[in-house]
């Protein structure tokens, strides 16, 4: 399904991307009309990995956050991730190597959809991610 998907839409070059997430269903997701997104969902360690970062930001009344995101180190990050391997389907596993204010969460494995893909040629050896609440 995401290889056709990937063939009808055009990588951006983007060096820093913006999304808003947001809570659904229990869940954290996000929309991206430039890709086709909708209520994307953020899974397998990587929904953990936005409800540490949510908590260093939010004040409990809200349920959505901007996210920046980069293969370059953005100003104030909170989170730098770096790739483990892949998992055959176009998903790829990445692990904490730095959590700024959470030390517990280095190391933490988490794993991203094919939909990264979208956004870059190929997974990035790095992913810095820096979120607000300015959402």
């Amino acid at each position: 399904m995401f290889n056709l998907f990937k063939s009808k839409t055009r990588k951006r070059n983007n060096s820093i991307y913006t999304l808003d997430a947001y809570r659904h269903g229990g869940m954290w997701v996000f929309d991206d009309d430039a890709v086709n997104l909708v209520k994307e969902p953020f899974v397998a360690g990587a929904d953990v990995v936005f409800d540490h970062m949510a908590g260093r930001h939010l004040d409990g009344t809200k349920d959505k956050v901007s996210v920046a995101f980069s293969t370059l180190p953005i100003p104030n990050y909170d989170v730098e991730a770096k790739i483990t391997g892949a998992d055959g389907n176009d998903g790829h596993f990445y692990k904490v190597t730095e959590f700024v204010g959470d030390d517990d969460m280095v190391g933490f494995p988490f794993w991203l959809c094919p939909a990264l893909l979208l956004y870059y040629k190929n997974a990035p050896e790095n992913i810095y991610i820096k979120i607000t609440n300015n959402a």
